[in-house]
């Protein structure tokens, strides 16, 4: 059975940062292995983010993938200082960054049912904590796969090599609670849904 929470102790913090090593520096080479001596990839903004995970809870808790949520912060977010903007949020105190999403080599396979958990992760996170503007970066089939889900991500520049060819892009909570009724009521109901309730649409 999948599950999809939040980070809650070292042990899960150690297991995200090892995959994020395993995908970012050995398989795609984002990043250069030899600066992660203990084979964790971890930087400044983790003490300034919440992690979320996906587990496969009859396979040993094994991990099927991982994101980040960038807090404001003096150090501002990767996408202002990596990116040319044309457009940024409005209200920089109620934004957050995705960061770091990972599907782990094994959960290929099952990638759409681990981003549909962990971006509800993300949309809970945003509504407990009055959070109004997401900057994302992406690359551009993930972007088209996003939107054609419903998810109003909005251009905010252009792209850049920056952990591969990506795209710096703007979700809005507010813009995303009132198109995505009409664009995909399904996924809108299931982001509705109870974390208790949540079992039942996978």
């Amino acid at each position: 059975m999948l599950q999809f929470k939040r980070a809650s102790d070292p042990e899960e913090l150690e297991a995200i940062y090892r995959l994020r090593y395993e995908v970012y520096c050995l398989e795609k080479a984002y990043l250069p292995a030899n600066q992660f001596k203990d084979g964790l990839e971890k930087d400044e903004l983790d003490d300034h983010s919440v992690s979320f995970l996906s587990m496969d809870t009859d396979d040993g808790r094994e991990l099927l993938g991982c994101f980040r949520l960038i807090l404001p912060s003096d150090h501002g977010f990767p996408c202002e200082h990596h990116f040319v903007l044309t457009e940024r949020t409005p209200d920089p105190e109620n934004t957050v960054e995705m960061s770091r999403l990972i599907v782990a080599s094994k959960a290929r396979k099952m990638w759409r049912y681990v981003l549909m958990g962990l971006s509800k992760e993300i949309y809970l996170f945003n509504r407990e904590n009055h959070i109004n503007y997401n900057y994302a970066v992406m690359d551009r089939p993930l972007i088209s796969a996003l939107q054609r889900l419903g998810l109003p991500f909005l251009i905010a520049g252009e792209s850049a090599l920056y952990m591969g060819q990506t795209t710096p892009t703007i979700l809005c909570m507010k813009t995303l609670e009132e198109v995505l009724p009409h664009t995909n009521l399904w996924f809108y109901d299931y982001l509705q849904a109870s974390r208790e309730e949540q079992e039942a649409w996978f």
